[in-house]
């Protein structure tokens, strides 16, 4: 709509499609460019997630990157932030697989969306200090400070991972 082409990477998956898929009629391809779009949006919200992770890790060696950070003191929250790194690792793991596991993925959004409910509640609780806590918070939670200061990335994982689930096979 903006007139834009599509990534080549997505234009190359559509452009693989089998031959009986397109020979099966326009539900069908249609059903199959969907699925490779959903897969693709999943793998472009990780990327991002990954990505902000690897600049506010870099920006971390700048100037006072050397001070420790002070552990948070609420154990609960910083193991949802961990489960919510695993979470991402493991709907990274599922749409590069060959055959993704849809139990699996169905198991990973929830647990997703679980921590995810909870860092949000967290944040509210604290309201004007995150930033602050974050900062000392970020490294000793996995990078947890990234998902206080900005819990949308998470959510734009887990909308894309529940797209993508109906397609999974069951």
């Amino acid at each position: 709509m903006a007139g834009d082409p599509l990534p080549w990477d997505l234009q190359e998956k559509i452009a693989l499609i089998p031959d009986e898929t397109w020979d099966s009629g326009p539900e069908a391809v249609a059903e199959e460019i969907a699925r490779i779009e959903a897969a693709f949006e999943l793998r472009q919200r990780i990327a991002e997630v990954e990505a902000d992770q690897v600049s506010i890790a870099d920006k971390r060696l700048g100037i006072g990157g050397n001070n420790p950070p002070e552990e948070i003191a609420d154990p609960e929250t910083a193991q949802q932030v961990v489960i919510l790194w695993e979470s991402i690792a493991g709907l990274k793991e599922q749409v590069e697989a060959e055959e993704p596991d849809a139990e699996r993925v169905a198991v990973l959004i929830e647990r997703l969306g679980a921590a995810l409910r909870t860092v949000i509640a967290w944040c509210g609780r604290k309201g004007d200090l995150i930033v602050d806590t974050s900062i000392k918070w970020g490294i000793p939670a996995a990078g947890g400070g990234y998902f206080l200061v900005n819990p949308a990335k998470a959510e734009a994982v887990l909308k894309a991972a529940q797209a993508w689930l109906p397609f999974l096979a069951p």
